[in-house]
C-alpha cells in the first residue's frame, strides 16, 4: 500500500462530473499497458450501460487532459482510470470523468488511444 502524506484517495477529492467524447478529447496517461481481459469485461459492461466510477483528471487545455495520480480507496494502490477510458474508447462512449485540481496532475507520456496490452 502507497498510501502516505503525499498521495490522496481517489474518494477524498472533489470536482466538477462531466461525460468526456474521447473522439474529440485527449487524455494523456502514466500507464502504459493494460490488461486484455479487463478491457473484454468493461465492453461488456459498457454494452450492458453499466455504471463506472469516474475517471479523475486534470484540464490542461480545451480539450487535453491529464489522468490524476491518486489511490483507489480499495486496492491501496493508484487508481489513473487507464481501462475505463481506453475501453470507452473502443466503444465509442462518453467517458465520466471529474475534474480535480491540477495538485493531483501526473503529466502523462502516452496518450490513452496508444496504449497496448501486457
Amino acid at each position: 500500500m502507497i498510501i502516505n502524506d503525499n498521495y490522496e484517495t481517489s474518494s477524498k477529492v472533489a470536482g466538477e462530473l462531466i461525460s468526456l467524447d474521447l473522439k474529440e478529447n485527449l487524455i494523456w496517461g502514466f500507464q502504459r499497458t493494460i490488461n486484455r481481459e479487463v478491457i473484454g469485461s468493461m465492453l461488456r459492461s459498457i454494452e450492458q450501460e453499466k455504471p463506472f466510477k469516474p475517471v479523475n483528471l486534470v484540464q490542461f487545455s480545451r480539450n487535453i487532459y491529464f489522468m490524476a495520480f491518486l489511490i483507489d480507496d480499495e486496492q491501496g494502490k493508484p487508481d489513473g482510470g487507464h481501462h475505463r477510458a481506453y475501453a470507452h474508447y473502443l466503444a465509442n462512449k462518453p467517458l465520466s470523468c471529474r475534474i480535480v485540481n491540477p495538485k493531483w496532475i501526473r503529466r502523462g507520456t502516452i496518450d490513452i488511444r496508444d496504449l497496448v496490452y501486457k
